[in-house]
């Protein structure tokens, strides 16, 4: 197969304000006393490629694909538009072969590995373009000033993927499996880059970086137990994940505490929190050197953990017999860590003053040889001398692995023998619950919800009762 897309996509917008309107059903910008504003927007970009592809398929046993496609796009330098891009995938159906004829426990065995390299255009329409902007006035005349450094070699950002995948079905269907090990690696990042402050600009967009994402995932549905009208199936999936950046520009090993080689891209950077002081109350820090210190500088920042979880998953059954079912669903996460911003002010002992507090704060330290993780209320949140309470350290992070039962469903339908007097083809009875029940050891309010390892004001997901009635005719 050999095709060709295009596709040019535009906006344009045209706005105007006035004021002053001498009567309500005077509605018309020419009736305003005073002309306010007036602007417009435009913008476009245009993506054209061409791809082909091929398949060959021998006796349901064995099937290769490949694809290949050249993409253009406005968005780009005008010395790199065109990206050239592919991928190839081969497949083994191994229940087809003869050794296999006696393995009559096995429906279909098939094993399939895959490669390949897809294209980003991600940015906006004119990041590759110098562009300039009206900026007050020159010698009684408007004036342009530049606003963004222009690139001719950005171009496309490429991402390298490979996938290694077996599927089983098993005894007559009972067991169907699916397993999959990948690996994407991202290239020619599309990335803003610092530039010397004495070039006029702050960042110029370019192609840097290097960024691994690779995993296993798994998903096994099971008929668990039939025995006349009962019936018992389980669906269970899992993904272990793993991310790390890989390489930044210009050798360097870190941007900030944001951008760090070696590391994943979402993690918490701040200090170690070392606990109270039993003689003073005071809160401590552990330093660079893995020493106490009370006051805390920026050599002290230490990587702190990642915020995205090791693995991730569900587990599902569902019980049914006869017009009645149950379905039971947990969900679950492990191995990250999250920020519970909303201690800044909830958990300062009182010190601050204008927050209510959580009860463990109660148990502030009093009097010396108290053993205590909260330290001695001091106004402000900072005693003279000492870094204060509102620091990003692990006094404020907790693990944010968590099991929960996300959903409980109870069903009924009604006879068919009834319905047909009524002429009803179908009455569904339910009642729902969500979010009934949670295992974490989290300190805040919900650990599904934060974002990118952070939580601040974020509402919880609540607990939901629900019944009702599904009719169809």
């Amino acid at each position: 197969m050999l095709g060709y897309e295009y596709k040019k996509e535009t906006q344009e917008t045209n706005d105007a304000e006035g004021r002053g309107f001498p009567n309500p059903t005077l509605r018309y910008l020419q009736n305003a006393t005073q002309p306010f504003y007036v602007g417009g927007f435009y913008t476009e970009y245009i993506r054209s490629g061409f791809f082909g592809q091929a398949k060959y398929d021998y006796d349901d046993k064995y099937n290769f694909d490949l694809t290949i496609r050249r993409d253009g796009s406005s968005r780009f330098g005008s010395n790199a538009r065109w990206g050239t891009f592919g991928a190839v995938s081969a497949g083994w159906r191994i229940s087809s072969e003869p050794f296999m004829k006696n393995a009559d426990w096995v429906d279909n065995l098939r094993v399939r590995a895959s490669y390949g390299v897809t294209g980003n255009s991600s940015i906006g329409n004119f990041e590759s373009r110098t562009l300039l902007s009206t900026a007050g006035q020159y010698l009684g005349g408007g004036a342009l000033s530049f606003v963004q450094l222009g690139n001719d070699l950005l171009t496309w950002e490429e991402s390298v993927s490979t996938n290694l995948g077996v599927d089983a079905t098993l005894f007559n269907g009972r067991i169907i499996v699916t397993l999959d090990a990948w690996r994407k690696d991202s290239r020619k990042l599309l990335f803003d880059t610092r530039l010397p402050l004495d070039s006029g600009f702050g960042s110029i967009t370019r192609n840097a970086g290097k960024l691994r994402n690779q995993g296993i995932d798994f998903d096994m549905q099971t008929t668990n137990l039939i025995i006349g009208k009962f019936r018992w199936s389980t669906g269970f999936n899992t993904s272990i994940f793993s991310n790390e950046l890989l390489e930044l520009y210009e050798g360097l090993d870190r941007i900030g505490n944001d951008l760090i080689v070696g590391k994943p891209i979402s993690f918490l950077y701040g200090y170690e929190y070392a606990g109270v002081n039993p003689a003073n109350g005071s809160p401590m820090y552990y330093d660079e050197n893995g020493e106490y210190t009370y006051l805390v500088t920026d050599d002290d920042l230490k990587y702190l953990g990642s915020t995205l979880p090791w693995t991730y998953g569900g587990l599902s059954n569902t019980f049914r017999y006869g017009p009645v079912s149950l379905e039971v669903f947990f969900q679950y996460q492990y191995g990250n860590i999250a920020f519970n911003q909303d201690l800044y002010n909830l958990a300062q002992a009182g010190s601050l003053g204008q927050d209510n507090q959580t009860i463990d704060q109660l148990y502030f330290w009093r009097e010396p040889g108290q053993i205590t993780n909260v330290p001695i209320p001091y106004e402000g949140g900072r005693i003279p001398g000492h870094s204060g309470y509102q620091q990003n350290s692990t006094r404020l992070v907790s693990d944010g692995s968590y099991i929960r039962l996300k959903q409980v469903t109870l069903n009924y339908n009604l006879p068919k023998t009834l319905l047909n007097k009524v002429k009803i083809e179908e009455v569904n009875v339910y009642v729902q619950g969500i979010n009934l029940w949670t295992f974490t050891k989290y300190n805040g309010l919900d650990p599904e919800v934060n974002s990118l390892g952070t939580t601040y004001g974020t509402y919880p997901s609540s607990k939901q009762m629900t019944a009702g009635i599904n009719l169809t005719f």
